[in-house]
């Protein structure tokens, strides 16, 4: 059903989140296993996923031709929902023990730990999905919600390609990890090996502290290997998803 609409007298129930951007609601429409529910849409926008024919697969699929104001009400601005705002069911929650039996003998994951800005966090899901990576893990403290909708702008589509898979103890995933044949491969300015250096094969976890403060010493001591990057000495500092798609480069090129 599609309605012309400047305003909604009745908006959704907040409980179901919302997906802003043109590749992330692409993505998000293009997945089967995505429950959508409601789309608001500028005119020009409409004409290109119907030409695309991406809401041919779903017909119960509430559509609103709208405009720009509308959106901008439903958070962010034109910059953040580029004429398009979905709501979609959440995906799935992945368990960390499911996604292990379903491995390749080279596999690439990242872990990061305690990382909280969801910039960063779909930035590296963005990175990880180019890469190849299977997954990324993060713990269910101190990091953004699954279904945080700058997660799934940023990461640009990443979302329905590369789980992210919250764990309650992350030195016990990292022991799981180890367990099948991982190793644990943790960026911190202090390793003694470059990353460059760094020679393993099979399967592989990069793990990723936050910026403030790194790696905490549970993690840290989980890890085979403390690496870092060949940065400048007078700025040896890299933002924690530019890390993450170095790293990820380094390491998928050898495959």
């Amino acid at each position: 059903m599609i309605k012309k609409s400047k305003n909604l007298k009745h908006p959704p129930s907040k409980k179901i989140p919302y997906v802003f951007g043109l590749h992330a609601v692409k993505a998000a429409l293009s997945n089967s296993e995505r429950r959508c529910h409601h789309l608001w849409v500028i005119p020009e926008v409409h004409e290109k996923l119907k030409h695309e024919g991406l809401l041919a697969s779903h017909p119960e699929l509430r559509i609103e031709i709208t405009d720009i104001q509308t959106l901008d009400s439903k958070g962010g601005d034109s910059a953040t929902h580029q004429g398009i705002v979905l709501q979609a069911d959440p995906l799935a929650r992945v368990h960390l023990e499911d996604k292990l039996t379903h491995l390749p003998d080279q596999a690439l994951i990242v872990v990061l730990d305690q990382i909280s800005d969801p910039h960063y966090v779909g930035s590296i899901r963005q990175s990880a999905a180019a890469f190849g990576a299977f997954a990324v893990i993060q713990p269910d403290d101190h990091t953004p919600n699954l279904s945080n909708p700058i997660i799934a702008k940023v990461a640009s589509g990443a979302l329905e390609h590369v789980p992210l898979i919250n764990v309650t103890n992350l030195a016990r995933a990292l022991q799981m990890l180890k367990e099948e044949g991982f190793w644990l491969v943790g960026l911190d300015e202090r390793g003694i090996q470059n990353l460059s250096e760094v020679k393993v094969g099979g399967r592989l976890a990069i793990v990723l502290g936050s910026e403030d403060k790194g790696m905490r010493r549970l993690t840290r001591e989980n890890c085979d290997i403390l690496a870092s990057l060949p940065t400048s000495p007078q700025f040896p500092t890299l933002n924690v998803s530019n890390a993450a798609a170095i790293s990820l480069y380094e390491f998928a090129r050898r495959t």
